[in-house]
């Protein structure tokens, strides 16, 4: 596996130095540890970037063309390369830039090059020093899952939906620890209630950038909500497994909100195939047997990742809480794809109350 950490390389190369045949394994290897010098050099830079758009789209781009000068590109390389252009593509698309496009296509490229390669760690340090992981194969999924879904949200190509979810389990089940899972795992689940059961042109999720998550903000993903009563809302939320006492207090001295459902209800949502309840449904018009079973235990859990998202944006939704949830999960069209017999009335009474 390729894994670049910081200030390793010149305890490895006099270790090699010293072994046999140690001259031919260095000139054999030399491009490829002077590339991982330097994307971890590049990484922890990136880290510090600062997050006024002004400067920060000057500093991707200065950094774009110093990956673009690499001798030697790898899964490394070319999974920094492709975070810098999502970067780049959010900004151009604020400005309504031609470009965006450009830079969405090109990250797109560069993550299916990082995925498609050997397995891959980038380690660099928090600001207290300890090792963490910077990306992985599994970030590389991740965030082609993301940007299989900015395709389907802008063109409605149904084709790029079935890939997000793809790209999600991929990630998962790339992902070795067991916390970085469930947070991938909370960001599917939130993107499929909201895709299956919501008004998913005012309700968006995504996995945050690096930068944010492991430098300024350190949330594991944002929600975008076009909301009728408190006009748009961005909020970055840290996505965590278990619900201890620095992270309930972090909702109070931060900005970040705080979310936590049950491992089971994640495990649920990534999992539960919504369209095999609808292949049933378009047969017998109603789901039935297991399935009506598992459409109660969809909406269960989906109250149950409401309730989660309202207490992460108390601030933002004030006292707003059912129209979010209308917008969230309960969207009368959508309901009434899974319960076509069912009036509107009769869909209110017995979901809603």
């Amino acid at each position: 596996m390729e894994r670049f950490r910081p200030e390793t390389y010149k305890d490895k190369l006099t270790s090699e130095e010293n072994s046999s045949g140690g001259v031919a394994v260095l000139e054999g290897e030399e491009n490829k540890e002077e590339t991982g010098r330097k994307i971890t050099a590049l990484a922890e830079e990136y880290l510090s970037f600062n997050n006024n758009e002004t400067k920060l789209g000057k500093d991707l781009n200065d950094m774009l063309e110093k990956i673009n000068s690499l001798k030697e590109t790898s899964p490394s390389s070319e999974f920094l390369k492709g975070q810098l252009c999502l970067e780049l593509h959010e900004i151009y698309k604020k400005e309504k830039n031609v470009l965006a496009d450009v830079f969405l296509n090109q990250a797109n490229e560069s993550f299916l090059e990082s995925a498609g390669g050997e397995d891959f760690e980038i380690i660099v340090r928090n600001k207290e020093g300890k090792e963490m992981t910077f990306a992985s194969k599994s970030h590389a999924l991740a965030y082609l899952g993301d940007i299989a879904a900015k395709d389907f949200y802008e063109h409605n190509n149904k084709a790029d939906w079935n890939k997000n979810i793809e790209y999600y389990k991929e990630a998962i089940g790339a992902e070795p620890d067991e916390g970085k899972k469930h947070e991938l795992e909370v960001i599917l689940g939130i993107r499929k209630i909201s895709h299956y059961l919501g008004n998913e042109k005012k309700i968006k999720v995504w996995k945050t950038p690096r930068r944010i998550d492991l430098r300024k903000i350190t949330a594991d993903f944002s929600l975008e909500y076009a909301s009728d009563k408190n006009g748009n809302i961005k909020k970055y939320i840290d996505a965590t497994k278990h619900l201890r006492e620095e992270k309930i207090g972090k909702q109070e001295w931060s900005d970040t909100g705080v979310f936590h459902i049950d491992k089971e209800i994640a495990d649920f949502l990534a999992e539960i195939d919504f369209e095999s309840i609808l292949e049933e449904v378009k047969k017998n018009g109603v789901p039935q047997g297991k399935n009506k079973e598992l459409f109660r235990a969809i909406l269960r859990c989906a109250l149950a990742t409401s309730a989660s998202l309202e207490k992460a944006m108390k601030d933002e939704l004030k006292n707003n809480t059912d129209f979010f949830r209308n917008d969230f999960y309960r969207n009368l069209p959508k309901l009434k794809t899974f319960l076509p017999k069912y009036s509107e009335e009769q869909i209110r009474k017995t979901m809603f109350e």
